[in-house]
C-alpha cells in the first residue's frame, strides 16, 4: 500500500520480490520445491507450523512475474506448488478458478514441474488459504494437489 511520507509517495514494488526468499531459499534449495501462497500471512503461518522446514514463498497476489520467475529459476527448484487462498463456493467457480490457473501455469510449466492446491472436499472456508486450517489439513492439500 503506498505512503504519503513529506509529499513523496512511498511504495514497495511487490512484483519484483518473493516474500520470504531471503529466510527460505535454504530450505527450498535443499528440498528442490517451493510452495507459493498469495500473502505473506501464509509464509508465516507455515514458518510458525513447520520452523525450519519452510519452503514457502508469497507474490503478494495472484500474479507471478518474470522479477519472479528468475528467482525461482536461480534456486534451482524442480517443483512450484501453487497455493492460492479459496476464492470459489461451488464446482462451477472451482473449475472457473482452475481455468484461471492455466494461465499461470502455463507460463511456469516449461521451467518447472508445477501443482496446484485446489481444496475438493470443502476443508477450507472461503478464501482461505491452504495453511489457515492448520497443519494437518494443510498437509492433506498438500497430499492431494493437482499435478499438471
Amino acid at each position: 500500500m503506498p505512503l504519503l511520507y513529506n509529499g513523496r509517495r512511498l511504495s514497495h514494488p511487490t512484483g519484483k520480490y518473493l516474500y520470504g526468499y531471503h529466510i527460505n531459499i535454504a530450505k527450498i534449495k535443499q528440498t528442490g520445491m517451493a510452495i507459493i501462497f498469495e500473502g505473506e500471512k501464509s509464509v508465516l503461518k507455515m514458518e510458525t507450523l513447520l520452523p525450519n522446514n519452510n519452503v514457502s514463498l508469497a507474490t503478494s497476489g495472484k500474479k507471478i512475474t518474470f522479477n519472479q520467475i528468475n528467482a525461482l529459476l536461480g534456486m534451482g527448484i524442480n517443483e512450484v506448488v501453487l497455493a492460492y487462498d479459496k476464492d470459489y463456493t461451488n464446482e462451477a467457480e472451482r473449475k472457473e478458478k482452475i481455468k484461471e490457473y492455466s494461465k499461470i501455469v502455463s507460463v511456469l510449466k516449461p521451467y518447472f514441474n508445477i501443482s496446484i492446491i485446489i481444496d475438493t472436499e470443502n476443508k477450507l472456508k472461503y478464501k482461505d488459504s491452504p495453511i489457515d486450517q492448520g497443519l494437518d489439513i494443510f498437509l492433506e492439500l498438500m497430499r492431494d494437489r493437482m499435478r499438471q
